[in-house]
This record gives C-alpha cells, sequence and structure tokens, in this order.
C-alpha cells in the first residue's frame, strides 16, 4: 500500500509541477503584455501632449487671423459716417453723407425773396 500511495503523491506532484509551470509562462506572457501596453501608453500621452501644444498654436492662430479679418472689415467699411474720411474719399457704391451742424428752417431754399 505504501508503495501506491507514494506513485499517487508522485503524480499528483507531476500534475502540480506542470500547473506551476503552466501558470509560471502564463504569468511572463501576461508580464510582457502589460510591459508592452504601457509601452504603448507612454507612446500615446506623448502623442497626446504633442497634438495639445499643436491645437494651443492652431487656436492662437486662429484668434489671430479673427483680429487680422475684423481689422479688414473695419478698413473696408470705412466711411464718412464713421471714420475720419472725407465725404470725398465715400466709395461710389455707398450714398454719401454730407455733415450739416445748421438747423432746418421753415424757409424757402434760395436767396433773398
Amino acid at each position: 500500500m505504501g508503495s501506491n500511495y507514494q506513485r499517487s503523491l508522485y503524480r499528483e506532484y507531476e500534475s502540480l509541477t506542470k500547473k506551476y509551470e503552466s501558470v509560471k509562462y502564463e504569468l511572463d506572457v501576461l508580464k510582457y503584455k502589460y510591459r508592452l501596453q504601457e509601452q504603448v501608453i507612454a507612446r500615446l500621452k506623448a502623442k497626446e501632449a504633442a497634438q495639445a501644444s499643436k491645437e494651443k498654436e492652431h487656436e492662437a492662430q486662429i484668434e489671430a487671423l479673427k483680429r487680422e479679418v475684423a481689422r479688414l472689415t473695419a478698413l473696408r467699411e470705412a466711411d464718412s459716417t464713421n471714420s475720419g474720411l472725407p465725404t470725398s474719399k465715400t466709395p461710389l457704391h455707398k450714398k454719401k453723407h454730407i455733415p450739416n451742424s445748421r438747423p432746418k428752417s421753415n424757409k424757402r431754399v434760395g436767396g433773398c425773396f
């Protein structure tokens, strides 16, 4: 009976050793995959930081272009009513505004009548 007991213990030892080896191999594989994932995450974080800096540059560029558009629009829309330009510089397609500081009276237009 002792020899059967020893054989069963040895078989159990062998099966446990095989399980240990397979679990150890699986652990090594998981460690390797974990290291790879960490490397991927580090690369993605670096890309994200680079894109964030590019995004900030683009936002600054957009703001500068908006200011330039506003400035050019103001220049294009300038006429004698909203700037110091004389009425002779008013574009042809716009109605000229001739300022008159005299108050309106009910008298007829013209000379001494």
